[in-house]
């Protein structure tokens, strides 16, 4: 049996509500526990963190007929959420983030931050999105290897949910980029295949510097419940605004949410990391 569980950080806001409800959806298909932790500055908070904790926990398994506990502990987000998932097994790692208009708040602007703390994927959301499951999800690729890893998490998804994965690649005029780009395409399609998981292949309209758009497009017309990215931390394709490839993706207007994968190891084929 598998004895792994989904982590959710939870700080009492909406934000925490909307990733435990994503993370129900998760438990009743993976068949797996969820864990509520709350991350407190000092020893003091822990009492009420604990109480508050656990009323939810309770709330929510007698609701949804699904297995949680509670877990505070005193430390900072950007490394215990990594170690908290490492010490308890975690699967998955379920996030809420304030989006674009609460990038300012710590589990929002610094989001990439934490998820870069861990090698267990997260998965992301805002508010505003209800979810009943997983079953169109974009999934980007370019030329980096990296790009690959993601396919385990994404592929185990689509079988739990009966999921399509919608693989999309950037358009490449550079013959040398477009060969790199073929070939985990054609990794992709191959692993996909020898899984028996439903997915479709697109070539965005555009080269890697409109590659955001094109993924936002496919996701609009798919109607996609969630986005599978790697995440490098933060390096690519910085706009004016300043926001990386993986800001824009977390913080979607769309609000859908986003699975991130951080590399287990660093082997970029090129300097043009993208997904």
């Amino acid at each position: 049996m598998d004895s792994r569980i989904i982590l959710v950080p939870h700080d009492f806001t909406a934000v925490g509500d909307v990733a435990l409800s994503n993370a129900i959806n998760l438990s009743r298909q993976f068949k797996m526990p969820i864990v509520l932790l709350n991350i407190v500055k000092d020893s003091e908070g822990i009492p009420a963190s604990r109480t508050k904790l656990e009323a939810i926990a309770s709330k929510t398994a007698t609701e949804n007929k699904v297995v949680v506990s509670a877990v505070s502990r005193v430390g900072n987000i950007f490394e215990d959420i990594g170690d908290a998932a490492s010490e308890l097994n975690a699967k998955f790692i379920v996030m809420g983030t304030h989006g674009k208009r609460g990038i300012q708040h710590v589990i929002g602007s610094y989001a990439l931050k934490v998820i870069t703390s861990s090698e267990i994927p997260f998965v992301v959301v805002q508010v505003g999105v209800k979810t009943s499951g997983y079953n169109n999800i974009i999934m980007p690729f370019d030329l980096s290897s990296d790009t690959k890893q993601k396919l385990k998490y994404g592929a185990e998804i689509a079988l739990a949910f009966d999921s399509t994965i919608h693989v999309i690649v950037p358009m490449e005029s550079d013959e040398y980029f477009r060969k790199q780009v073929k070939g985990n395409l054609h990794f992709a399609k191959q692993y996909l295949d020898e899984r028996k998981v439903k997915f479709t292949t697109t070539i965005a309209e555009n080269d890697a510097n409109h590659f955001v758009e094109d993924i936002l497009k496919l996701a609009e017309e798919k109607n996609a419940d969630l986005i599978a990215i790697m995440n490098h931390g933060g390096v690519a394709l910085p706009t004016i605004f300043g926001d990386s490839f993986e800001q824009q993706m977390i913080t979607n207007e769309s609000k859908i949410p986003v699975m991130c994968v951080t590399p287990k190891e660093s082997s970029f084929l090129s300097g043009r990391v993208i997904a």
